[in-house]
């Protein structure tokens, strides 16, 4: 038995230096093939992620919609088109606005009580760590629609920074107002 693996280790054939380098390159293309595809790999996973991130920022944008105007009370609108001017926020009986901001919805408070600190006038609806990646949320308009008691919200999206096209996007957002609203109308201009 010992004479065996001793003639085995002895025996001097192996590959030649062609064999060899045959053998190196097609490792070589292969590692060359694994590496351009990751690159393509991590542009998809970032695509798929951008768009879950964007779904789940859309619902908590339209939660915190519901809830902060769901049950307002003291609603102003224009006359000819129905644009929200304010709405008191049952929350903390202020009255209140929301528009578009920089990087994202925000809240305007339009009086503060004595002793609040004035920077508190503007907050943005969902916090910077919920609107990962650079993402925000934006709508086209915001509207009240008296007949029906709801709050209406075109084109409410999540956007990337940088890019023009929505990654989520809700075409008309309507929340139903179960407070019992005082509704002023303001003539336009």
């Amino acid at each position: 038995m010992r004479e065996k693996i001793w003639n085995k280790l002895a025996n001097q054939n192996g590959f030649t230096l062609a064999e060899l380098m045959i053998s190196m390159l097609v490792m070589l293309m292969v590692t060359g093939i694994v590496a351009s595809g990751i690159p393509l790999a991590k542009d998809a996973m970032d695509k798929v992620v951008d768009a879950a991130n964007a779904r789940i920022l859309l619902s908590t944008t339209a939660t915190a919609l519901r809830t902060e105007l769901s049950v307002a009370t003291n609603v102003t609108v224009t006359k000819d088109d129905g644009v929200v001017t304010s709405y008191t926020s049952a929350e903390n009986g202020i009255k209140a606005i929301i528009s578009n901001g920089g990087t994202g919805i925000m809240l305007h408070y339009k009086q503060l009580p004595a002793g609040v600190d004035p920077a508190s006038l503007s907050l943005q609806l969902v916090s910077d760590k919920a609107a990962t990646k650079g993402l925000s949320t934006k709508f086209d308009s915001f509207t009240y629609d008296a007949s029906k008691h709801c709050f209406v919200f075109t084109n409410l999206r999540v956007v990337k920074e940088g890019q023009a096209a929505p990654l989520a996007r809700l075409d008309e957002y309507r929340i139903r107002n179960i407070a019992p609203t005082n509704l002023k109308v303001m003539e336009d201009g």
